[in-house]
């Protein structure tokens, strides 16, 4: 019921016991903006969280880049987003916001790239294409040109058999066989020719995937070989370790306060610094079945087939002390040491723990001081 207001001003109803609290305002979104519901931000930010992960999961292999790297990176991004664990290049941050656009730029610059990569190969696969149609309808005019000669021939000939003398018809026979044998010669030799332009052109392609493949392989700053090519490396390895009773060992090495070097004396001498080392490690580990890998930033992979856990600490030890000696000319005060961490695969392991075991090995190796050797084959 509605209470009328009295004349000293009082609204004439009862008092109450308790006061109820104002209604909620509207809601905030963290971005600040008022009258965002909480339910559309968690709906944008989980299309965000979408939207990377797929870039992921469809990733393809790149020149610069393995769809294996892209797939751990856009998880690295997704991880950010929803729980604003540290962002990709950023892992020492703590607290940060979360940010969006750094997720959204990973996006589209690894669609550009695949965009890109792909438009270049069928590009090249177009021109392949348009080079062998050019080829047949060459060789299609040159046999046609033949036909055309050949069936002037034919047509004296039945002239000759029709009307003519018998000398005449005799003439224009030995003039067709001559003809026809002069037209098999001819594209004999044509086909012959083509068969070799052929085999040119498939060596030289064969050269070239070959080149490509290799390329694709590589690390482009060190030229050792890159993660993916380490993965596949590894994973036949494993696969092969029930029919070989042989040892086999993991070695990372990794430079030891990389990041002040880069601080201290800038990117282009830290490069310098990658690339001695990685030559030091092509030296060091001579073998042919020795395989030398850049694992990721500062960190290198080398494995050891038939190699026990003390005779990979021997070599590793040695490539330590090694590491004390390099001079770089153009930074005389510059001096790198490593720390080095390793482990034997153990019967019917897996690749991930083989890793993490190495890696485990090599943060106790950091952990003790730095540039140190610790191998483990438990």
């Amino acid at each position: 019921m509605l209470w009328k207001k009295k004349a000293d001003g009082s609204s004439g109803q009862p008092p109450s016991k308790s006061v109820d609290p104002p209604a909620p305002g509207p809601s905030v979104s963290p971005s600040g903006q008022p009258g965002a519901r909480r339910e559309d931000f968690d709906r944008a930010l989980e299309a965000l969280v979408n939207v990377v992960r797929a870039v992921g999961q469809y990733a393809i292999d790149l020149p610069e880049v393995s769809a294996k790297d892209v797939t751990r990176l856009a998880e690295h991004w997704a991880q950010h987003l929803l729980f604003q664990r540290p962002r990709p290049g950023d892992e020492q941050a703590r607290g940060r916001d979360r940010d969006y656009a750094g997720a959204l730029r990973f996006a589209v610059e690894q669609l550009k790239n695949e965009h890109g990569h792909v438009t270049r190969s069928i590009s090249d696969l177009r021109q392949t294409v348009w080079t062998f149609i050019h080829s047949l309808n060459r060789a299609l005019t040159d046999d046609g040109a033949d036909d055309v000669k050949v069936s002037a021939q034919l047509a004296r000939l039945r002239t000759a058999a029709e009307c003519g003398s018998t000398e005449e018809l005799r003439q224009a026979a030995l003039a067709t066989a001559g003809s026809v044998e002069e037209v098999v010669q001819t594209r004999k030799r044509r086909q012959a020719q083509r068969n070799g332009e052929l085999g040119r052109k498939l060596k030289n392609l064969g050269r070239e995937l070959e080149d490509a493949r290799r390329e694709s392989s590589l690390d482009p700053l060190t030229q050792l070989y890159n993660r993916g090519a380490l993965d596949d490396h590894l994973s036949e390895l494993v696969a092969l370790q029930t029919f070989v009773d042989q040892p086999t060992s993991l070695l990372l090495v990794d430079i030891d306060h990389f990041k002040a070097i880069n601080d201290t004396y800038g990117h282009p001498v830290g490069d310098i610094v990658l690339r001695k080392l990685s030559d030091a490690l092509v030296r060091a580990f001579p073998r042919r079945s020795d395989f030398v890998a850049r694992y990721g930033g500062e960190e290198f992979a080398v494995v050891l087939p038939e190699t026990n856990a003390k005779d990979a600490a021997v070599l590793a030890e040695r490539l330590r002390v090694g590491m004390r000696k390099l001079d770089f000319p153009s930074t005389p005060n510059l001096k790198f040491t490593v720390s080095i961490g390793g482990a034997v695969l153990r019967a019917g392991e897996n690749i991930t723990s083989w890793v993490e075991r190495a890696d485990r090995a090599l943060y106790e190796a950091k952990h003790a001081g730095r540039d140190r050797v610790l191998v483990t084959d438990v």
